[in-house]
């Protein structure tokens, strides 16, 4: 139909136009193609930049070796090694790494380095480098090109070191104390678990039948069962200081008493450190237990030894007060009342002295319970009883509080220190309540109960 209607010539201009427009489609399409392959170059070149500055800032070693030639390496690389990024260029990787970790390299890259591994490489300066490395193949290289990544060890393995001095030394400290020392954690569901012991308390653990591999990763209670038979205090008592220590997060410090193998009673003192998470939660508990039998001891004989000394000088003064103020007061009451014998004719003077012999004989009262109040002759002659019982009848005669004493010691005579202390503990008694209360009746009551008085 077009040939019929168009001549030779018109198609002829016709097939030529076609074909000159598919040529300028083609040559478009070609340009278009290569400015989207410009494009995607520039945009690898950026990205290879950007890359490369990652690599740059990385603190791990990133190196690239081709037929073990190392063909890139990062700034971080070089400097574990002591080059320069220009120097590390071209050395062959394996004169860089040491020869006892050569079998290491050789076996990760057969194996396709599962995990990275610890080597030693080896410093510009021949020094050698502990490092952590891992290796793999580059796609598209058939093996040849690898990239190797290293992370320098050297201050981590320094702290590790320095890590286990310290815990050397804590060890030493731990183990070489008297006291019974042990760590213990605590499960979401509130058990106490015992996560270690030091040498001391495992020897105690050991005596009472159980291994130290029993001990350890045991439930505390456990072990307080067992500890409660020997100790002045119930399972319960023993272990509620540490549910105090989660609850206030602090110090707790408890006294309780232990049998011994002769079967008498020593003193311990437990105290329980918190040990803080994160969060600030109680995550451990530190137990010490110290026998503090002979600190106790001590403590009693420098009271007793006080108290003996206090004793001695009441006993001074109330004697000084008795036999030399006491007498001179006396005797200058005589000298009074031998002068107002003569002087009934002046009534005047007469009446000087008698105001002055009332106020002498106040005097010599006054002195007399002074004396009295500091050591009591009943005390020392008749005993604690007949004493607090004559105290309380004179506080009776002068005072609103009616006090009464009830004992059943039966004039029972005690050692002299422990009968002048439960006199001044009944004196301060008496004393407290006349001056700090209102009361119109107050009872004071003493007992033997065993070894004790109550």
């Amino acid at each position: 139909y077009i040939i019929n209607d168009y001549n030779s010539k018109s198609i002829h201009t016709l097939i030529v136009g076609s074909l000159l427009e598919v040529l300028l489609l083609s040559y478009a399409f070609t340009l278009k193609i290569r400015k989207d392959q410009q494009e995607i170059f520039d945009q690898l070149i950026i990205s290879e930049a950007r890359n490369q500055q990652l690599l740059d800032i990385s603190e791990e070693g990133v190196m690239i070796h081709k037929d073990m030639a190392i063909i890139s390496a990062n700034r971080a690389f070089a400097s574990i090694l002591g080059y320069t990024q220009e120097e590390i260029i071209g050395i062959n990787s394996v004169n860089i790494v040491a020869p006892e970790s050569i079998q290491i390299i050789y076996k990760g890259m057969e194996e396709g380095w599962k995990e990275p591994a610890q080597v030693n490489v080896i410093h510009k300066s021949g020094k050698h480098i502990p490092v952590k490395t891992i290796g793999k193949p580059l796609p598209g290289t058939g093996g040849k090109e690898r990239v190797v990544l290293i992370q320098d060890l050297t201050d981590i393995i320094d702290k590790e070191v320095e890590l286990k001095e310290r815990e050397k030394r804590l060890s030493k400290i731990y183990n070489g104390t008297f006291d019974w020392m042990g760590l213990v954690s605590i499960r979401p569901n509130g058990e106490f678990i015992i996560e270690s012991a030091n040498d001391p308390m495992i020897k105690v653990i050991e005596m009472g039948g159980i291994s130290a591999d029993k001990f350890i990763g045991s439930d505390l209670g456990t072990y307080l069962k067992m500890y409660g038979q020997l100790s002045s205090q119930t399972v319960d008592e023993l272990i509620e200081p540490y549910f105090k220590v989660l609850e206030t997060k602090s110090v707790s410090n408890n006294e309780h008493k232990i049998k011994g193998l002769d079967g008498n009673y020593s003193a311990y003192e437990t105290r329980l450190h918190p040990i803080f998470d994160d969060k600030g939660e109680v995550e451990f508990i530190l137990w010490v237990t110290r026998d503090v039998t002979e600190k106790l001891y001590h403590q009693k004989l420098i009271l007793t030894n006080t108290i003996k000394a206090e004793d001695t000088e009441r006993k001074r003064i109330a004697s000084e007060l008795h036999d030399s103020l006491g007498q001179n007061l006396t005797v200058t009451s005589m000298y009074l009342h031998s002068l107002e014998n003569k002087v009934k004719d002046h009534p005047e003077i007469q009446e000087t002295i008698q105001k002055s012999m009332q106020s002498l004989n106040l005097a010599i009262d006054e002195v007399r319970n002074i004396s009295h109040n500091l050591m009591p002759k009943t005390l020392a002659d008749f005993g604690y009883v007949t004493a607090a019982e004559s105290m309380i009848k004179r506080v009776n005669d002068v005072s609103k509080t009616n006090f009464e004493f009830f004992n059943n010691l039966e004039d029972e005579r005690y050692d002299s220190e422990l009968e002048f202390s439960l006199f001044r503990i009944t004196q301060e008694g008496v004393n407290n309540i006349l001056k700090h209360s209102k009361a119109k009746n107050a009872n004071i009551q003493v007992m033997p109960n065993q070894n004790h008085l109550l």
